[in-house]
C-alpha cells in the first residue's frame, strides 16, 4: 500500500481513461477517490514512472475499495 497525504492507492493505470471508469464505479459507491495522473503526455512512454496514474482513496476506504474493485473484475 502506498501512502499519499492520507491517501492510499486503490489501483494503478497506465491509461487516465481508465483510471476514471474505476473512479466512477467507487464514486457510485460513496467511496472519496481522486486520480493523479503522472502520464507525460509530452512523449509517448506507455512504461515506468511517466506513465503511472493512480487511484487514490482516503486510507479509511481503502479495504471498501479494494472489495469493490475486486468485485468489479471477478
Amino acid at each position: 500500500m502506498r501512502l499519499i497525504s492520507a491517501w492510499a492507492e486503490a489501483a494503478r493505470c497506465t491509461d487516465e481513461v481508465e483510471a476514471e471508469v474505476l473512479a466512477g464505479r467507487l464514486r457510485v459507491a460513496d467511496v472519496d477517490v481522486q486520480v493523479f495522473s503522472q502520464k507525460d503526455h509530452a512523449n509517448v512512454v506507455a512504461f515506468g514512472a511517466l506513465a503511472l496514474v493512480r487511484v487514490l482513496v482516503p486510507v479509511f476506504q481503502l479495504q471498501e475499495a479494494q472489495r469493490i474493485l475486486a468485485a468489479e473484475t471477478s
